[in-house]
């Protein structure tokens, strides 16, 4: 659509011959009747004397101004007859600048005789609304498409029962985001679920929120993080870089395959202490989070490798590691994108702003393709 360069465009001059259809005589007269009730409904407040004669114009003038000005902001395009300061025959939307409206043109319409101002600019407005409240709900439902998560989590060492609450509805409220929960009780039961076939199939991301670490079958751990490398996107959250690698060894010198899921190692934490956490580079899972944030309480894991695929965007430290570890990062994996965070052990943790953030954000970017 092309929005209105400005004010109207001037008719031909009188001198140039034009061809009038009658449609256009009929909305020349209509127009000249707007501009007539313009002129009368200022003349008359000025009493028709000599005295007020020339504030009389410099009114009509100023009304004319003003009410081009928000014929413009509206994104009215029209024809104008110049037989006084501003005189309308015939209107069409061609462009909202509101937001993202989408109006598209409607035919020119013969403007009726107003009598004054009063009832012509209410049904400007009323239009300019109603197009605007349409095209505005036509816009949420194109670009809201329902997220289709499924969360993996349970067994031991932390509190999934509230956890998986915290992460569900705490994104909720900041994506339009549909759950399915598979809340493990046991290791036996996270590794049947996850040998069914299609599991993650029909979902757009898997969240991983699970402490799942004694597992040896290396044709299973194979298995699940084929998932991902064929494309669905995922999110780590702390224990899960404890999960699937502790008991399988690395094949002739290659990388663990959790690991390599994974984009980083790690095999064990410090003590429980807050963590001060600090970007180490612009980037949009981390945009709304302070740098310099300190989680209320936590419990940082050391990461003693990170891989080629994996890039770093925050560290953290609690004040009793010799130097800040990697808390925060990405990973391209096949066709697949992870977003991973160590942090996450308190509850307190999770259900602070900062980090139900972080995760909307790790979600976002996850799910835009590379």
């Amino acid at each position: 659509m092309r929005p209105f360069p400005g004010p109207f465009p001037s008719e031909p001059s009188r001198s140039t011959p034009t061809k009038t259809s009658p449609v256009g005589a009929a909305q020349r007269q209509a127009g000249q009747g707007v501009m007539s009730d313009l002129e009368n409904s200022v003349d008359s407040s000025s009493g028709g004397t000599p005295a007020v004669a020339e504030k009389a114009t410099g009114a009509r003038t100023a009304v004319s101004s003003r009410v081009r000005t928000l014929f413009c902001m509206l994104g009215v395009s029209g024809r104008t007859i110049r037989d006084g300061p501003f005189t309308i025959s015939s209107f069409n939307f061609s462009s909202l600048p509101l937001g993202h409206c989408k109006v598209r043109p409607i035919a020119s319409i013969p403007m009726k005789r107003f009598k004054n101002l009063r009832t012509l600019l209410p049904l400007v407005i009323a239009i300019a609304v109603a197009g605007f409240a349409i095209s505005s709900g036509e816009n949420k439902t194109d670009e809201k498409k329902t997220i289709k998560a499924l969360m993996v989590t349970g067994e031991g060492y932390h509190d999934y029962k509230t956890q998986k609450k915290i992460i569900s509805e705490g994104l909720s409220r900041r994506l339009n985001i549909e759950w399915t929960i598979i809340h493990d009780k046991s290791a036996k039961e996270c590794k049947a679920n996850l040998s069914k076939k299609d599991w993650a199939k029909g979902y757009d991301i898997v969240v991983y929120n699970l402490c799942h670490a004694k597992e040896a079958d290396e044709a299973f751990i194979d298995s699940v993080a084929a998932v991902h490398e064929k494309g669905i996107p995922a999110v780590v959250l702390h224990c899960t870089m404890h999960s699937f690698h502790w008991k399988v060894k690395a094949k002739g010198g290659d990388e663990k395959t959790w690991v390599k899921f994974l984009g980083v190692r790690s095999r064990n934490h410090g003590p429980k202490a807050p963590i001060t956490v600090a970007k180490t580079i612009e980037h949009p899972v981390t945009k709304d989070l302070p740098d310099g944030w300190k989680t209320p309480n936590g419990e940082l894991y050391n990461v003693n490798e990170v891989l080629d695929t994996a890039t770093v965007l925050a560290k953290g430290d609690n004040g009793k590691v010799k130097e800040a570890q990697v808390c925060i990062w990405v990973n391209e994996y096949g066709k697949g994108r992870v977003f991973g965070t160590t942090l996450g052990h308190h509850n307190s943790t999770m259900e602070t702003k900062e980090y139900l953030d972080l995760l909307a954000n790790g979600i976002t970017w996850a799910l835009n393709s590379k």
